[in-house]
């Protein structure tokens, strides 16, 4: 008996937020559902949809346009923003621990003392970023752009530089070690 009424709850639901209803119903809309196929189809729908985190009123999915948002001290803790526009965006200490931010875009963007730890940056463009004092322990950077970007006192021990581009990058005081991977012949400064 619970089953069958989640069941028509769910049901109905679906169908509202379709806009129709079962015949009957006192939303206004009184179009029968055609079958039941299309009627299991809305609830899968409703079933599945996953709700959309909001942070300071910005919207936190894959592919967002965060250009110059400011998300400062924001909780991004394994958010899912592959391939966002977060250029020339504020995340000053920030949590991103566990994001998924490949092929992101955060050129220009304020990161300092962000937690980064296990965030995968695979193909990101961190171009002109300032990562100062971030947390990058165990991050995947491979392929990523950090030309010109400020690494200062970051650390980056455990993590994968494999074909990042880190020409003009800022290296003062970061920290790393034996299991900091880094692109082909390039010549890491010393360890803070």
């Amino acid at each position: 008996m619970r089953r069958t009424i989640c069941l028509v709850s769910l049901i109905c639901l679906a169908a509202v937020n379709a806009g129709c209803a079962p015949e009957g119903a006192s939303t206004g809309a009184t179009r029968r559902l055609p079958t039941t196929t299309s009627t299991v189809s809305l609830v899968e729908k409703a079933i599945t949809k996953t709700p959309t985190l909001i942070v300071n009123g910005y919207a936190i999915l894959p592919n967002a346009n965060l250009a110059s948002a400011d998300l400062s001290v924001a909780n991004l803790r394994d958010v899912n923003l592959a391939g966002a526009d977060l250029s020339s965006a504020l995340l000053n200490t920030s949590s991103m621990a566990g994001a998924n931010l490949v092929a992101a875009s955060l050129n220009g963007a304020s990161m300092y003392r962000a937690s980064l730890v296990g965030a995968d940056l695979r193909a990101a463009n961190l171009s002109g970023a300032n990562l100062s004092g971030a947390d990058m322990v165990g991050a995947d950077l491979r392929n990523s752009d950090l030309s010109g970007a400020n690494l200062e006192e970051a650390n980056l021990i455990n993590a994968d530089l494999r074909n990042a581009d880190l020409n003009g990058a800022r290296l003062v005081s970061i920290y790393w070690d034996s299991t900091t991977k880094w692109p082909r012949g390039f010549n890491a400064p010393p360890s803070a």
